[in-house]
């Protein structure tokens, strides 16, 4: 198993289970306690977990970015499956917004190179993708670029943003409290999303199931906000009742 996908599962645990000691992940990954507690020391320092006496807890509320490569392997089938989804949602000449992240990368990777669509980002490796197709018409918040992770924003992300108007805005999160409010780990971030909600005649939010019982530290709007969630099928039941009783359209992948 590689360091990163070691690591990645790690946080996984910690995520399902709360917390978890260093003996049962050295078991669980087939590893010696000594590299689970360097894998904890690293996590820690990247503010993902908090280490406590033989062993770790997830952190509780998310006030961190976890690292572009850690996030592009968590549930990449399930981002894949949303991408696919939020893609069939466009229509010729339509604009969009495609908000920074994996999940919201895949919607790039999907788009039809001959579909006559304008689209606005400020993620530099979505913008790197959709420019290679010739019938698309691509424009690029500017700003701040996020070091390892690749998004823009601030002020000048922000401007550009409220200067436009576009059919749907396809916002990615970081989690979803058990009160269902969407919030990101940082203020910026919050702020420029909504900036896209507020420019856009629908929201689209994109969320795998691992985004949901989670809290981060910026609050980014209510679910009830939004037109339409696109998530995956490894929600409860009982949560997808619950959210169909909030939004105009749910769509199960």
């Amino acid at each position: 198993m590689l360091l990163e996908e070691r690591r990645k599962n790690i946080i996984e645990y910690l995520q399902k289970h709360g917390k978890a000691e260093v003996e049962q992940l050295s078991k669980k990954l087939d590893v010696s306690a000594m590299t689970i507690r360097r894998d904890l020391a690293y996590l820690q320092e990247k503010g993902l977990i908090v280490r406590t006496h033989g062993g770790a807890i997830c952190n509780p509320v998310q006030n961190y970015e976890i690292p572009y490569l850690s996030k592009e392997s968590i549930n990449k089938e399930e981002k894949e499956k949303i991408g696919k989804a939020a893609v069939e949602l466009i229509l010729e000449k339509q604009s969009i917004i495609i908000d920074a992240g994996t999940t919201c990368l895949e919607i790039a990777k999907n788009l039809n190179s001959n579909k006559d669509i304008t689209v606005i980002t400020n993620d530099i490796k979505i913008a790197s993708i959709v420019y290679n197709y010739p019938d698309v018409k691509l424009f690029c918040a500017g700003g701040f670029v996020q070091p390892n992770l690749g998004a823009m924003f601030g002020n000048y992300a922000e401007k550009f943003i409220e200067s436009i108007n576009v059919d749907y805005a396809f916002i990615g999160v970081s989690t979803i409290d058990d009160e269902f409010v969407i919030s990101t780990p940082t203020f910026e971030k919050a702020f420029l999303k909504k900036k896209m909600m507020d420019s856009a005649n629908k929201v689209v939010m994109l969320a795998d199931s691992s985004k949901f019982n989670k809290r981060s530290l910026a609050k980014i709007c209510k679910l009830e906000d939004i037109d339409i969630l696109i998530t995956d099928n490894k929600i409860t039941y009982e949560m997808r009742q619950e959210i169909e009783k909030i939004i105009p359209k749910l769509i199960i992948v």
